[in-house]
């Protein structure tokens, strides 16, 4: 009798194992899909906020977590994790949280290039960072938009190393990959602007016929005119990136600062320097 009520015990647990093995987790609710959506939209309101909003941190933090306990794994809300662990420069954990979100919206190329930027920056070495990226390069699953991304930061660790040839040889393969990859061409015609300044100039026109609105590549022709000669067309880039540098970061507007001490320069404008310094 005791070995059948054992036999008959086992048999009641095995059931039990298969029901929960094909049962899993409970179906998330609609009002909970809701309230962490709602928890969400207040969280990116507090990361608006001003820095001095009191508890600013502490409540945006807990603002997420609530949202991620009520829907556990929502892309959305990892995506917005990775924006607070970007703000307190914990890289590691915000390249996991993209890649979480990233599973769900693979064709994310803006988020794509941040998790390859944070990824990056967590390898010390220069060898580390070609290889991750090459790996990157090779892997065909992924957008060939994000791979040529990758391929221009391998050309970008090249040319810091000093090896021209293999810089452009990668940044190559990035246009192969997407032939508008805006860093890959800005790469190129610095390179072919250290070995031809026509050839250089000719590529710069054309990434600006691509695209007109680069701040960037407007700059570095502004500093090509003024290597010419060609002073007053040099001048007239720089009084229009005037006009936008406002909008933009103090990097950009520091850099301009140089570029027009340089044309003040070489023009005998000395005063103007020390009138741009000043504002500066």
């Amino acid at each position: 009798m005791k070995i059948v009520l054992t036999g008959f015990l086992l048999a009641l647990t095995s059931v039990a194992w298969a029901q929960d093995a094909t049962v899993g987790p409970p179906p998330v609710s609609q009002a909970d899909i809701l309230g962490a959506q709602s928890l969400r939209n207040s969280a990116r309101n507090m990361l608006h906020s001003p820095a001095d909003t009191p508890l600013r941190a502490a409540r945006l933090v807990a603002l997420t977590k609530f949202s991620e306990r009520m829907v556990s794994g929502d892309p959305l809300t990892h995506k917005l994790f990775a924006q607070i662990y970007r703000n307190q420069e914990e890289t590691a954990l915000a390249a996991g949280a993209i890649e979480v979100y990233l599973k769900a919206y693979p064709l994310d190329q803006k988020m794509g290039e941040v998790w390859l930027e944070l990824r990056v920056q967590g390898i010390e070495d220069a060898q580390g960072r070609l290889d991750f990226l090459n790996e990157i390069v090779a892997r065909e699953d992924l957008a060939k938009t994000l791979r040529a991304f990758a391929s221009s930061l391998a050309g970008k660790t090249y040319l810091g190393q000093g090896e021209v040839a293999k810089a452009k040889a990668v940044l190559g393969n990035a246009l192969d990959l997407d032939p508008t990859q805006p860093d890959a061409l800005q790469g190129l015609a610095s390179i072919d602007e250290q070995l031809d300044p026509v050839i250089g100039m000719q590529s710069l026109l054309g990434r600006l016929r691509t695209y007109p609105g680069d701040l960037g590549s407007m700059m570095t022709l502004a500093k090509m005119l003024d290597s010419f000669g060609l002073f007053a067309q040099s001048a007239e880039i720089l009084a229009f990136l005037e006009k936008v540098a406002a909008s933009q970061g103090s990097e950009f507007q520091t850099l301009l600062a140089i570029q027009l001490a340089e044309v003040f320069l070489s023009t005998g404008q000395s005063g103007q320097v020390i009138e741009l310094y000043k504002d500066h």
